[in-house]
């Protein structure tokens, strides 16, 4: 596969001739740079609210979890398109003082939970779970790039991130509300402590706090801002460059992205080429995106995605840290109508599985409801946002054992409530999610129902 980083690295660099750099290349290289910092940027913004803003609700301090009490919510903003199956635990870890032991509990045979870290670029590090590490828990170092100091006794795994700043969102199943004091049960078994405190000896002081603020939320439709490469400049500090993109550096560094610098605008002509840039990359955003076919394309470790920063960037815009292919599979088809135009609840919709042919997956499946063109959840008289494999037991059959999923704005009526995913009255998308998908999943050969019209109300 060619990807945009063998493209950048291909082309001419700007050259500077008597201090002025061509308009033409100071856009390539801001188009370039906006694609690769847009997840760190995004990612940046989601890590210090939740541990730098001591009003935020779910904050904790850094290396420390946080953890939901439930599934989320049409009131949980945060980040975009969250899943409504398994109450997310949170964590900033900070390497800059060296590595993290992360404490896992044994895994129950009948319940998926997943640890996947995500480095600052949103690419997945590794993912604890039961593929990876079976059945059983304990104890994993976690430690940035070129640490080599002897691993001590007692460490299962060691996993080594490119960048000093962490996520770590954990997902443990609900199988049902009765379910819940379970899940805390084992939320309250995840920890998290340095190295030090590991091996008993004396705590050593946090690094220092976060210097440099977020920028509010950034999508393709937000104006171009000079603001967005000054804290690039700031998020590249925590990175150790790997050694695919030291070109793609030392391009960045020709119009002032380099880490630690404030990005300077040194003319109107040269912030017009910036912009200019910037606009492309989110016009790339916008027109790619609905050639992707599945999640597979857009998340994964940096193996999986090889540098493809169009679509790691994508992916942090549309569903910001969704798992590795292996753990999960978002599939195409349920995010718009057949004809490309956006589900409204104007209209009436339904899926149906034939009998026998429910999602093949050794974890679960789940089809969750947005609205747009926010992408959080809908606040409903139900509290339902998802319809998951769980409540099958609970879920009306048709006569030829099939099953069909409602999607409308009216209810249904009560002999098919169970069966019902409430939308808004206007435009909304949806995703369908598979944990441990099987094999049909990931070669394709199983693919979602279509979605279709039974009541077509939109005025033409």
């Amino acid at each position: 596969m060619i990807t945009l980083s063998c493209l950048f690295i291909g082309r001419a660099t700007a050259q500077v001739q008597s201090g002025v750099f061509s308009p033409d290349s100071v856009a390539s290289i801001a188009r370039e740079a906006y694609l690769y910092g847009y997840p760190m940027v995004e990612n940046y913004r989601v890590m210090y609210q939740s541990c730098q803003d001591r009003a935020y609700a779910k904050y904790a301090p850094m290396n420390r979890f946080f953890h939901e009490k439930n599934v989320a919510t049409a009131e949980d903003t945060l980040f975009v398109a969250p899943n409504g199956d398994t109450p997310y635990s949170y964590a900033v870890l900070d390497l800059r003082n060296g590595p993290l032991v992360l404490t896992i509990p044994p895994f129950e045979s009948d319940r998926y939970i997943g640890f996947p870290l995500y480095d600052l670029y949103t690419q997945i590090v590794f993912t604890f779970s039961q593929r990876t590490i079976g059945n059983q828990g304990g104890d994993f170092l976690i430690a940035p790039a070129g640490w080599k100091e002897k691993v001590p006794k007692g460490i299962r795994q060691t996993v080594y991130s490119e960048t000093d700043l962490v996520y770590l969102l954990v997902r443990t199943q609900l199988r049902n509300p009765s379910d819940l004091n379970r899940v805390h049960e084992l939320q309250s078994q995840y920890t998290i402590r340095s190295l030090q405190e590991y091996q008993g000896k004396k705590k050593i002081p946090q690094a220092a706090p976060l210097s440099q603020g977020p920028l509010p939320q950034e999508t393709p439709q937000s104006e171009p801002s000079a603001d967005f490469f000054n804290l690039m400049n700031y998020l590249l500090s925590f990175c150790h460059p790997h050694a695919s993109e030291k070109a793609l550096w030392a391009r960045f560094k020709e119009i002032g992205i380099e880490p630690g610098k404030p990005f300077v605008v040194r003319d109107a002509a040269f912030e017009q080429a910036v912009f200019k840039g910037m606009r492309q990359a989110k016009q790339d955003m916008m027109q790619k995106l609905p050639t992707y076919t599945n999640s597979s394309e857009l998340f994964g470790t940096r193996e999986q995605l090889n540098n493809d920063y169009l679509a790691r960037a994508i992916g942090a815009w549309v569903g910001i840290y969704a798992n590795q292919v292996e753990e999960f599979m978002g599939l195409h088809g349920v995010a718009t109508q057949a004809d490309g135009q956006p589900l409204d609840g104007r209209n009436d919709y339904v899926i149906t599985f034939k009998a026998g042919d429910l999602p093949p997956v050794d974890g679960f499946w789940s089809l969750t409801l947005y609205r747009l063109p926010s992408r959080f959840m809908y606040k409903n008289e139900l509290n339902r946002n998802v319809i998951n494999g769980a409540m099958l037991p609970d879920l009306r059959k048709n006569a030829d054992g099939s099953t069909t999923i409602l999607i409308q704005h009216a209810s249904p009526g009560k002999d098919w409530e169970n069966n019902w995913l409430p939308c808004p009255d206007g435009p909304f998308t949806m995703s369908f999610r598979t944990y441990l998908p099987g094999e049909r999943i990931r070669n394709g050969t199983w693919k979602v129902p279509e979605i279709a019209i039974t009541r077509k109300a939109i005025k033409p």
